[in-house]
């Protein structure tokens, strides 16, 4: 039995590294602080970094001025383990922010773009393109009423928003929805429905204080009668339902008649 486990074990190891065969040699991670760098080192022997073939996330910087994005970067690849570049890119003068981006992810190396530049005060912040797989970032609204530690704060979670929607972190995750990943028209007609599932109707129902929505309910008559907010009937059975309701709600007000008595027992101590 335990050749057999071995035997099988050994295969799936094998089918793997046929499958994600590292393009670089592993590197072990060294952590900034000499201290922790000793006790991870103690305990389980530090971090080993590999990189599997495939494209990258960039995080193209196109803005004059202003610090880099690297530990932003770093960050996003450590935690989703998509491999995350940040490329200082010169903006061209008569280049739309729209094509600047599509040309960053028309290199056969990149898989998706978060492009980041100088635009005007009143435009979007995020504009986000998922067939495109670009996000723009207009850094310049960051900027209105916010000291240098509160732009470097909102640059980075928008930075990560933009990473989140641009490398799939919209997808649903459920087959049966049309919040997948769609980079082409012919991409719609895989998609085994037509509307989008519990899962992210949850959510937009959970969002209505975010965006002040009014509140759509679907109700029955009788509970729109216990409600309160139900119209006047219009027929016989509506009649009726309403008249159980209120006697209904009028037997709950009532004062009790026989109210409980609760007798203490002193054996019990209750």
């Amino acid at each position: 039995m335990k050749k057999v486990l071995f035997s099988v074990v050994s295969l799936i190891v094998a089918v793997s590294s046929a499958n994600l065969v590292p393009d670089m040699t592993p590197r072990m991670e060294t952590p900034k602080d000499p201290k922790k760098a000793e006790i991870m080192m103690k305990r389980f022997g530090g971090y080993v970094n590999t990189k599997m073939p495939g494209k990258v996330l960039v995080l193209a910087d196109a803005r004059q001025s202003g610090s880099s994005f690297v530990e932003v970067a770093e960050e996003v690849q450590r935690s989703s383990e998509i491999p995350c570049e940040y490329r200082k890119i010169e903006k061209s003068a008569d280049a739309f922010p729209v094509k600047a981006a599509m040309a960053v992810v028309a290199d056969k190396n990149v898989g998706a773009a978060v492009y980041v530049f100088d635009g005007e005060k009143d435009f979007p912040v995020l504009t986000v393109m998922p067939e495109k797989k670009i996000a723009l970032l207009n850094s310049t609204p960051l900027k209105d009423g916010a000291d240098e530690k509160k732009f470097s704060e909102r640059i980075r979670k928008e930075l990560w928003r933009a990473a989140s929607y641009v490398a799939g972190g919209a997808n649903s995750g459920n087959p049966y929805c049309v919040m997948k990943n769609v980079f082409d028209v012919s991409d719609l007609d895989s998609l085994e429905s037509l509307m989008s599932c519990p899962i992210v109707t949850g959510r937009m129902r959970d969002s209505i204080p975010d965006f002040g929505f009014g509140r759509f309910r679907r109700m029955t008559y009788r509970e729109a009668c216990r409600v309160g907010c139900a119209p006047a009937p219009v027929n016989e059975y509506q009649k009726r339902i309403a008249e159980r309701v209120a006697k209904e709600k009028a037997e709950a007000l009532k004062e009790p008649t026989k109210p409980i008595k609760i007798k203490f027992d002193p054996k019990k101590g209750r």
